[in-house]
């Protein structure tokens, strides 16, 4: 099956990213509050709007399948946000896919480096994050310690991510 990650750029697309990050919400309700979520869901085109941030949805060729994003931080990072995979495609590598891509957009964009924040009840999250390359970093934005795990990474010319550098399609 073919797989394009693409940006949310017109309204139809608005309207198949709510649907996905609603289906995150739902599913997440339970591991951390998801107010925030709901604020940004609500303020959809306003908030998830380049410059400033950015909303990524991974599409097959019948429906959007996840979704990644980011948000620029005071300090100059990009906060990597709302990465969700469906179920039903985990396990092909996706994850993968999408994480890379989005770290060559934020290298695209200038940023050098990212931080991002995951339940501590994530642990397939948590591989992927220090398979690639990710390292533990202090807590930031207000979240509690006890709740999260907290990962930053430098962006580089990206290395290692050649098999991205195809469009933003992968095929399996």
């Amino acid at each position: 099956m073919i797989y394009r990650i693409q940006p949310v750029s017109s309204r139809k697309d608005q309207a198949r990213a709510v649907a996905v990050l609603r289906e995150y919400m739902a599913q997440m309700v339970s591991v951390f509050d998801t107010s925030n979520l709901a604020s940004e869901i609500a303020a959809f085109p306003t908030y998830w709007t380049l410059p400033r941030s950015e909303l990524l949805l991974l599409n097959s060729p019948i429906s959007p399948v996840g979704c990644i994003g980011w948000a620029e931080q005071p300090d100059g990072a990009a906060e990597i946000r709302r990465f969700y995979l469906r179920s039903t495609v985990r396990g092909r590598g996706l994850g993968r896919f999408m994480l890379e891509s989005l770290l060559l957009r934020l290298a695209d964009y200038g940023f050098r480096r990212c931080v991002l924040h995951t339940s501590r009840e994530m642990e397939a999250a948590t591989g992927l994050y220090r398979a690639t390359g990710f390292r533990p970093t202090s807590p930031y934005g207000g979240f509690r310690e006890e709740e999260f795990l907290f990962f930053e990474r430098s962006i580089g010319s990206g290395k290692n991510m050649s098999r991205i550098r195809t469009g933003g399609v992968l095929t399996c």
